[in-house]
């Protein structure tokens, strides 16, 4: 594709272009935006479903596009009718309007490390983490945190301004939030691998985390999936981790491609007493080597490990909703 300067507006979020280019590969066009960072529309979608696609969707898809890492898989492929649920599945939004406002309060507590510490924010971007649909929402919410929050600007005005969080805030997030957000949360931890090599047992686990592993945790609204790769995070990624884990209920840890990280934060969660639901990929489980394919650690494979294939992951997402329904009290 040829990238070429241009004046025009992001048909995502209205916002100016940095480039704007027509694809090589598909029957799309390549877009470069400073707040939804690089995607591909595919000429159907834009020209005649973009515009009839609800406010919340388009919320949602400004909001998933800022958040999503700039190497993602999902950015390489123009989203189309065909891929939009999938990734706008990918966002950990709020399921209800307090449940929103609760989350932009819950945003600035964990954000402070000392009493009384001014928060530098912009409305720009913060309305897409906290998944409003704009910034005019945004500032409502402001308006009714009053008392918990206090902010010397509002998110509609379009400057950095400062939001602090006062001492009923604080309370009202230790007396209400604190547990919710733990009773409500299912971390995941897995490959981040999401190009697939089927030939040498290698999925694409994102692929299996948003048709399996996310449906699973959020069956009937009972949880919320965290995913690492998934959050807009500014700490050190190890850091933002911990936190998160710390936050959860409980932990799916997927041993699929025999990944340190993965082993490392099932042990972190079950030293802290969460419980830990194991799942692996049957040719992980048991090993290849003639593919390089290690089985499971032996200090782990006496796990009741949920076993699953790519071709079976409605199977598979039955027997996870199935598990977190007897061991997740």
């Amino acid at each position: 594709m040829t990238d070429t300067q241009t004046k025009e507006l992001c048909p995502i979020c209205g916002q100016v272009l940095k480039h704007k280019a027509r694809s090589t590969t598909y029957f799309a066009t390549f877009y470069n935006c400073p707040y939804c960072k690089r995607f591909q529309l595919e000429d159907d979608f834009e020209n005649y479903y973009l515009k009839d696609i609800s406010q919340i969707d388009l919320a949602l898809l400004r909001s998933v596009l800022y958040i999503l890492p700039e190497n993602s898989n999902h950015r390489q492929v123009p989203i189309c009718e065909d891929n939009l649920k999938d990734l706008l599945s990918l966002a950990n939004s709020p399921k209800t309007l307090l449940d929103k406002i609760d989350n932009t309060l819950a945003y600035f507590v964990d954000k402070t490390t000392h009493f009384g510490e001014r928060l530098n924010v912009n409305g720009e971007t913060l309305y897409r983490e906290l998944f409003c649909v704009d910034k005019q929402e945004l500032s409502n919410i402001f308006e009714t945190l009053k008392g918990h929050i206090s902010f010397n600007g509002l998110p509609h005005s379009g400057n950095t301004f400062q939001v602090w969080v006062e001492m009923d805030g604080l309370r009202y997030y230790e007396e209400n939030l604190r547990q919710k957000q733990r009773n409500n949360q299912g971390f995941v931890a897995m490959w981040f691998n999401d190009k697939a090599d089927l030939e040498n047992h290698k999925p694409d686990m994102s692929y299996v985390y948003t048709k399996a592993i996310k449906p699973a945790i959020e069956n009937e609204n009972r949880f919320n999936s965290i995913k690492i790769d998934c959050v807009e995070y500014c700490n050190d990624i190890n850091d933002e981790m911990i936190a998160q884990i710390r936050k959860s209920k409980f932990m799916v840890a997927d041993l699929t491609g025999y990944r340190g990280g993965v082993y490392y934060e099932a042990g972190f969660a079950e030293g802290l007493g969460l419980p830990v639901i194991y799942t692996c990929h049957k040719k992980w489980l048991e090993g290849v080597p003639d593919k390089n394919i290690e089985k499971v650690h032996f200090d782990i494979n006496h796990k009741n490990i949920i076993i699953w294939e790519e071709d079976k992951l409605e199977d598979f997402k039955t027997k996870l909703i199935n598990r977190i329904n007897a061991v997740i009290v």
